[in-house]
């Protein structure tokens, strides 16, 4: 009887060791200083400090927010299905391409997902620069 107390317990504490581990991954948010004014899915954002992670901890696939962390609004980028690349050691990006002048939000990656932004293709965007900045957690 003693025997089997001492493996229910090796195993709830195992699995509450997994748990907090899988918790702490998914509410991942991530910090970024922006230093240009910005569109991302057709909505403007002034230049400032923003924070980008899963919106809920509650399921892998959600939806990702942007908040600025000055003003605290917050915005709703889209629903992500794709995992990061579990890079810890690196740190995530945001990639922007400017294009005629204005800087759109095209591709985020972290170490616990990958965002590829929605958007128009268009000829000149070939020409255009792009502009990374890496994530701080």
């Amino acid at each position: 009887m003693n025997r089997i107390v001492k493996q229910i317990s090796v195993i709830g504490l195992f699995m509450l060791a997994v748990t907090i581990g899988v918790n702490a991954q998914l509410n991942q948010q991530y910090r970024a200083e922006v230093p240009f004014s910005f569109e991302a899915n057709g909505k403007h954002y002034a230049a400032g400090q923003y924070s980008v992670g899963p919106l809920s901890q509650m399921s892998a696939p959600g939806a990702i927010a942007l908040r600025n962390i000055g003003s605290g609004k917050a915005a709703v980028l889209g629903i992500n299905s794709l995992d990061g690349d579990n890079d810890w050691d690196k740190p995530g990006r945001l990639t922007f391409v400017k294009d005629n002048g204005r800087y759109i939000l095209k591709n985020i990656a972290t170490a616990t997902f990958t965002m590829k932004m929605k958007g128009s293709k268009s000829r000149t965007a070939e020409l255009a620069e792009v502009v990374a900045i890496d994530l701080k957690k």
